[in-house]
């Protein structure tokens, strides 16, 4: 171990992550023909003592869909007979900000641990315009579906939902703090029309669904952004008016984190819950009126793995909801939290008998989200983001082993279909590389037959050639996966 100063370890830190990744790079990638008809072939990559096969949907477009800034495939979605990708374009220029003497005394002082290092970042961010991707299913070839440099898209599409006919995305801005989120929608997929009477203000949305024939879409408030409303919204739309649900029992709670239509009540989990002295809330929605008692009790429950934890004390280390599932009649909610790792709830009813599966995130507490659930032929499906690099940049104290044995990726998670309360995990393909720190977005694609994953690029690493990029998963990927074998081999278990 040794001290040093944190700002002059960043480039350190690129480099020696650069040579995990090379080092951790298959002695033989097997190439195979695309099970997919019309999709390129050879796209196939398996890594040693690993039988899922991955097939990079995007490689021939590359990383970022040729611009490295498009860090994350935000949101995806089916319709027609393509898959949709709305992007996120946002970076920072971390070579600038290390020889800049501003950000140095920032790093220096810094408080508030990783969520700090974003404040002393903050002069340094990059955006270039968010676009849409779509894929053909019939030819196997990618096109822009919405290119837009314009100030009012800079930030990208976080959310995609079909509704009656047209598929809607969530846009979003943020400029030197004024912030305006709105909705655009298209009837195929190519002409947007902007939703100039739906839900407008917001900081974004990364919430939305249908429940009994209506389109739900949930906003985050930001108290300190100009034009943003301080707390969450939900609104509503019937196909002709769209609806602000006014009596919402959210108070000054952050944003909506997820919707989630399960036991035929629409459920709403909320960010930054500060009417249950919580980060984290859930209420549910019956079409007539809302209910706030189906949240976990702020007590001590016994996780998965018999290690107690005090619900009271870690609540507001979680941030927030980030994802949901209904699974064989269950109900799944999994949060974020930079602190302690995610937890993860489960419960049989309607809310209210909860149980703890994890609130250390598997064991791993830069297992930070768990930010996408899937159900894909049966099997329950977690997708992590990891923020070990983060962790690695604020860091008082590096240690030369773990730098060098660093990857900090996003995971892939099953629950167990032999072992009762068991998840155990999967590996990610060769192209998964040590700049991909997690699973953004998991859906179900090619009208059923196959898993889709799209990936979150590390914001912090600079523009590198493309081949480089192709290693590091420096800029956004889709991967897609035709099955899971019942007898897949385990990377690692837990508990």
């Amino acid at each position: 171990m040794f001290q040093t100063n944190k700002a002059s370890m960043s480039i350190l830190i690129l480099f020696c992550c650069i040579v995990s990744c090379w080092a951790q790079k298959p002695t033989s990638i097997m190439d195979s023909s695309s099970v997919i008809a019309n999709l390129q072939s050879g796209n196939q990559r398996l890594l040693p003592n690993n039988n899922v096969f991955f097939d990079n949907l995007s490689q021939d477009v590359g990383p970022g869909f040729g611009n490295q800034q498009h860090k994350y495939a935000w949101s995806m979605q089916e319709f027609g007979n393509h898959l949709y990708i709305g992007t996120n374009t946002v970076g920072y220029d971390l070579t600038s900000a290390v020889l800049d003497s501003g950000f140095r005394g920032c790093l220096r002082n810094i408080t508030g641990g990783i969520l700090g290092l974003f404040d002393c970042l903050d002069p340094f961010i990059r955006q270039d315009g968010g676009q849409i991707w779509r894929l053909s299913y019939d030819t196997g070839s990618w096109e822009v579906a919405l290119d837009s440099n314009e100030e009012a898209f800079y930030s990208g599409f976080r959310r995609m939902e079909v509704y009656n006919g047209r598929i809607y995305a969530t846009a979003a801005t943020r400029v030197e703090e004024e912030a305006s989120f709105f909705l655009i929608s298209s009837t195929d997929g190519t002409n947007w029309e902007k939703e100039d009477d739906g839900p407008q203000g917001g900081l974004a949305s990364r919430a939305m669904t249908v429940y009994q024939n209506m389109l739900y879409v949930g906003l985050d408030g930001f108290p300190s952004v100009s034009g943003v409303p301080e707390a969450a919204e939900l609104w509503n739309y019937d196909g002709t008016t769209w609806t602000y649900l006014s009596d919402a029992p959210f108070g000054n709670s952050g944003g909506v984190g997820e919707l989630l239509v399960h036991d035929d009540k629409l459920w709403i989990g909320i960010t930054n819950d500060v009417s249950r002295d919580t980060s984290f809330g859930l209420y549910t929605y019956d079409g007539t009126s809302f209910d706030d008692t189906v949240a976990p009790d702020l007590t001590t429950y016994t996780a998965w793995d018999g290690i107690q934890y005090d619900l009271g004390a870690i609540g507001s280390n979680n941030l927030g909801v980030s994802t949901m599932i209904s699974y064989n009649g269950q109900l799944w909610v999994g949060t974020a939290n930079f602190i302690d790792g995610f937890s993860l709830f489960v419960t049989d009813g309607s809310g209210g008998d909860w149980e703890l599966v994890t609130a250390d995130g598997f064991g791993d507490d830069r297992n930070t989200y768990a930010w996408q659930m899937l159900e894909f032929e049966g099997r329950f499906l977690i997708g992590t983001f990891n923020s070990g690099f983060l962790r690695l940049l604020i860091s008082q104290e590096i240690e030369l082993r773990s730098m060098f044995d660093f990857r900090g990726t996003g995971e892939l998670w099953s629950l167990s279909l032999d072992e009762a309360k068991k998840f155990e995990s999967i590996r990610l393909p060769a192209g998964w590389g040590c700049a991909d720190w997690g699973i953004r977005t998991m859906k179900s694609c090619f009208n059923g037959a196959r898993m889709c994953i799209g990936s979150a690029s590390n914001f912090f690493w600079p523009q590198v050639p493309q081949l480089l990029a192709r290693w590091l998963g420096a800029g956004t990927e889709i991967w897609s996966v035709e099955e899971i074998p019942d007898d897949f081999n385990v990377f690692e278990s837990w508990p």
